[in-house]
């Protein structure tokens, strides 16, 4: 008959913090990424003058209501016809959850915000009327 190995207490501490360790792994390169688990996103390109303050990973809100978060920030070439405006030559790439597509319509505006007196940049579009 064979024989039955005990599990030490031992080797079932190892397993367990393995376990974890990769969970907290997983969890940590999904916030850090901003992929996030919850559904797919979509890409948003908005246009600004200026962006002091912001960063890659910066939250976007629609009408106070996070819905992703900044992806990249570069600045375009002043001969690009990209901008409507000359003077908004930074673009501003975000994720956005794709449940929030909606909301999001051609008329649709984005500005920068910060949070309290002293807080971090954030991206923040009201909500449009027409369009989609």
């Amino acid at each position: 008959m064979p024989q039955r190995k005990q599990l030490t207490w031992t080797e079932l501490r190892v397993g367990l913090f393995v376990l974890v360790g990769l969970s907290v792994l997983a969890a940590g390169i999904f916030y850090v990424t901003g992929q996030g688990i919850l559904g797919p996103k979509y890409r948003l390109k908005t246009y600004l003058p200026e962006v002091s303050g912001l960063a890659k990973g910066a939250t976007v809100r629609v009408d106070g209501v996070e819905v992703g978060n900044v992806e990249s920030i570069t600045f375009l070439p002043r001969t690009s016809g990209k901008a409507m405006d000359r003077k908004k030559n930074i673009e501003v790439v975000m994720r956005v959850d794709r449940r929030f597509q909606g909301d999001i319509l051609t008329d649709s505006m984005a500005s920068l915000r910060t949070e309290g007196l002293l807080g971090n940049r954030y991206v923040t579009i009201s909500r449009g009327i027409t369009g989609t």
